[in-house]
């Protein structure tokens, strides 16, 4: 989103926060997180 998409709207900086720390689904997450694992893995396989 712009940062302007809420301009028109009157409202404090919390809810806003709130929605978009809400805003990331979780089986998205998990699958990075997975990736980044993976990748330390090998990482540290190939170190050895």
């Amino acid at each position: 989103m712009p940062d302007w998409w809420c301009n028109d709207v009157k409202h404090s900086d919390a809810p806003e926060y709130k929605m978009w720390g809400n805003g990331v689904a979780l089986p998205c997450v998990l699958y990075i997180m997975q990736g980044i694992a993976e990748e330390l893995k090998k990482q540290e396989e190939d170190e050895k």
